[in-house]
């Protein structure tokens, strides 16, 4: 597939695209690959790459490594979200094309081509290890790699600290570089996601006791220190792995974090600088180091390691190769107004609002969410300001390379990546209400004016933390009331009826809780029918009951909703097999 048009300012001749090396160079070919993605990880908090406006961390790793880099100032996201974010980055397509949109109900289709599947084919050894199920095995992105670890969705556990990640990195790389072939490792670190930890033991020069009163972007900060501790020791690790073969390193975030501006406490909900613009650096001993202000893009990745590493890309690739910036310190300017795109269904999915669609030139910025705005993200880097009726032909030139790129997207056929497995990311924050897209947003709900719910939301994931049950159950019930859609609020009734039920020993009182949480998820089940998580989740409680009948009836519809959920059919293969033991004088459900 090509590349989408390149948007140019009024008055401007276009410019004609910088060729590519006929091939790379030799030691950058016969390299190893290491790629570390950092979860909700914004440009800013990094040391190297801190503003006057927002106090960074104390990066000290990577900021050495950064000046070791060619680090890409002006990279962004796809999505400000991590499963579509990391899809594009390695398959290179954007999401409207590999179709994952969101982080629960899709999957990386099987059909993509992933990064890991290249450099497979080509004979390298291949691990991963990953730090939330959002990115696990389950989510499709684990293709090509030999070795993936990490926790499940199965496995109820959240994420894995940095260290126990960098402790299985150390494993991995002492199996797949043992050998006289290249390795790539993927790493990814989750630490700086939401909900954020108050330090227990200061960094140094700082005082951040846990006793101190909470503050989200202190708390924030050390949790990317953190990261940056686990990456210095990641690095060294990888380098001395190489065994003298030259290693070349990739570290991107999959987005940033809102800790408030815009009114955004956390990611997803907006299209502002502080959730999607990236750091994206890359280094190689051969590569001179320095900033780079050619306009990037995560779908960049996959194609730039297509020129790299020498394989021969024959699907489609949305994104654009940026081995001349990594190879020439002069094609690092910004002579080209090149656009690159962004968007966010989670308004729509989790609570029915008004979807996002966005797109810049390294300047100019054009967010449809669904009032229309146009930032100069030079003079406002804040993006305080809607200039659309100042440079009305900035916004026109925006808004066709949007509705150019819409169309090539519509011409690809995006590939099918329902997955009907949702049994296990409401902990994390990621609460579906539904998937399927309307097609006109103009009626919608502006997510910018219900940012109370998002915290009235927030509030009650809060309190479900803490194991106050029926306290989170009042403010999902306000929810419920509030937003002109009930089904979001609905379904984490549900969840925390669930809780409830599972912090309780066996005896009535369970009984009671689960028999609530049954009333809640078929109350969740009539908001969206058609939703398999739901039914999913009410079959789960039907079993705890030990009603096997109302639940094989209820996981029949699950999978006949989503035939491609192995949870689901897992789950009902089970219960079948209980019923049927139990018809032949063997063990019932309990």
């Amino acid at each position: 597939m090509a590349a989408v048009a390149t948007c140019r300012r009024e008055g401007e001749e276009a410019t004609p695209k910088t060729a590519a090396p006929a091939a790379a160079p030799r030691s950058l070919r016969d390299s190893s690959l290491l790629i570390v993605t950092l979860d909700t990880t914004r440009r800013d908090v990094l040391g190297f790459a801190a503003r006057a406006s927002f106090a960074a961390a104390q990066t000290p790793a990577l900021d050495a490594f950064a000046r070791s880099a060619v680090d890409f100032r002006r990279a962004w996201t796809v999505a400000p979200l991590t499963l579509p974010a990391h899809a594009s980055l390695f398959t290179g397509l954007y999401p409207a094309v590999h179709g994952v949109r969101d982080n629960l109900g899709f999957r990386v289709p099987e059909a993509a081509t992933t990064v890991a599947e290249r450099l497979a084919a080509t004979g390298f050894e291949t691990a991963a290890v990953v730090a939330a199920p959002v990115v696990g095995r389950e989510s499709g992105i684990g293709q090509g790699f030999a070795s993936f670890e990490g926790p499940s969705r199965e496995d109820g556990v959240e994420e894995w600290p940095a260290q126990k990640v960098t402790n299985a990195a150390a494993a991995a790389l002492g199996r797949i570089a043992s050998g006289a072939r290249p390795f790539f490792l993927w790493v990814h670190y989750f630490d700086a996601h939401a909900p954020h930890a108050v330090r227990t033991t200061p960094a140094q020069g700082r005082t951040g006791e846990a006793a101190a009163p909470y503050d989200e972007a202190e708390a924030y900060r050390g949790e990317v220190e953190r990261i940056d501790r686990n990456f210095g020791r990641l690095l060294a690790l990888a380098r001395s792995a190489s065994r003298g073969r030259p290693l070349f390193v990739v570290v991107a975030a999959d987005h940033g974090e809102g800790l408030g501006e815009h009114g955004e406490a956390t990611h997803g909900h907006l299209l502002h600088e502080a959730t999607l613009r990236v750091p994206l650096l890359m280094q190689h001993p051969s590569l001179p180091p320095g900033g780079c202000d050619v306009v990037a893009s995560l779908v960049d990745v996959m194609p730039t390691l297509a020129d790299v590493f020498e394989w021969n890309e024959s699907g489609p690739v949305q994104g654009r190769s940026l081995l001349p910036s990594l190879l020439e310190p002069a094609a690092r300017g910004t002579a080209e107004a090149r656009p690159v795109f962004f968007e966010s269904r989670l308004p729509w999915h989790e609570f029915g609002w008004a979807w996002l669609d966005g797109a810049t030139d390294g300047r100019w910025k054009r967010v449809d969410r669904p009032r229309t705005e146009l930032f100069d993200l030079d003079a406002d880097p804040g993006e305080t300001k809607d200039v659309s009726d100042q440079w009305p032909g900035r916004a026109r030139e925006l808004d066709a390379a949007r509705l150019e790129f819409e169309r090539v997207c519509a011409g690809a056929k995006p590939l099918p990546t329902r997955d009907g497995s949702a049994s296990a990311l409401t902990q994390l924050g990621y609460v579906a209400a539904r998937t399927a897209l309307p097609g006109d947003k103009s009626e919608l709900h502006e997510p910018k004016d219900r940012f109370a719910l998002i915290a009235l939301r927030d509030r009650g994931l809060e309190e479900l933390a803490r194991g106050r049950f029926d306290v989170a159950v009042e403010v999902f019930e306000a929810l419920k009331e509030q937003n002109p859609d009930p089904a979001p609020g609905t379904l984490l009734i549900a969840v925390a009826r669930s809780r409830q039920a599972e912090a309780l020993p066996d005896g009535a009182g369970r009984t009671t809780a689960l028999q609530r949480a049954e009333a809640a998820w078929r109350a969740a089940v009539e908001s969206c029918p058609a939703e398999a998580n739901r039914r999913f989740n009410l079959a789960q409680t039907l079993l705890a009951l030990g009603r096997d009948d109302d639940a094989i009836a209820e996981l029949e519809r699950v999978v006949a909703l989503a035939p491609e959920d192995a949870t689901a059919q897992r789950a009902l293969d089970d219960a079948s097999g209980r019923k049927r033991a139990a018809g032949n004088g063997g063990p019932a459900h309990r």
